[in-house]
C-alpha cells in the first residue's frame, strides 16, 4: 500500500533568505518574507540610515539609492569588507566597493558617491542597539 502525500497550493518548499547584505539568514514569516528582511535586521537597517541621514555626509537621493540596492537584495558580500554593489543604470554592472573606495565614475573622480553608503550602514547595522544609540 502506498501512501500518497499532497502539499497544498501554498505550501512551498523554497526558502527565502535575508536581504540585509551579510546576513542571509532564512526568512519564514510572511511579513519577513514580503519585507525582504526579518524584523531585526529591518530596525537595524532603519536605525543605521537614520543615522548616516543625521551625519549629511551625502545627498537624500544617494541615502535613497543605497537603501534600494540594500532592500532589493542585490548587494553581496563575497568576503569581509567587500560590497558588490549594482549600477545605478541598471545596465548589469557591479562595482566592488569597500568602506573608503568604490571604482565607480564618481568614486574615480574621488568624489563621495551612494555605493560607499552600503558599508557604512551595513557595519552599523551590525552593531548593537547600544553602539547604534552612541553613534548617533
Amino acid at each position: 500500500m502506498a501512501i500518497v502525500v499532497c502539499m497544498s497550493e501554498t505550501a512551498s518548499t523554497e526558502q527565502h533568505h535575508c536581504q540585509r547584505p551579510g546576513c542571509k539568514g532564512i526568512l519564514t514569516a510572511p511579513e519577513s518574507v514580503a519585507r525582504g528582511m526579518s524584523v531585526r535586521c529591518a530596525r537595524l537597517v532603519r536605525k543605521a540610515e537614520a543615522i548616516v541621514e543625521l551625519t549629511g555626509q551625502f545627498k537624500p537621493e544617494q541615502l535613497a539609492k543605497a537603501m534600494a540596492a540594500i532592500r532589493s537584495g542585490l548587494v553581496s558580500v563575497p568576503e569581509p569588507g567587500l560590497f558588490v554593489v549594482p549600477s545605478s543604470k541598471n545596465d548589469g554592472s557591479t562595482y566592488g566597493t569597500t568602506a573608503t573606495s568604490c571604482p565607480c565614475p564618481a568614486g574615480a573622480h574621488d568624489r563621495k558617491c551612494w555605493h560607499l553608503i552600503i558599508p557604512i550602514v551595513t557595519d552599523l547595522a551590525r552593531h548593537s542597539r547600544r553602539s547604534l544609540a552612541k553613534a548617533a
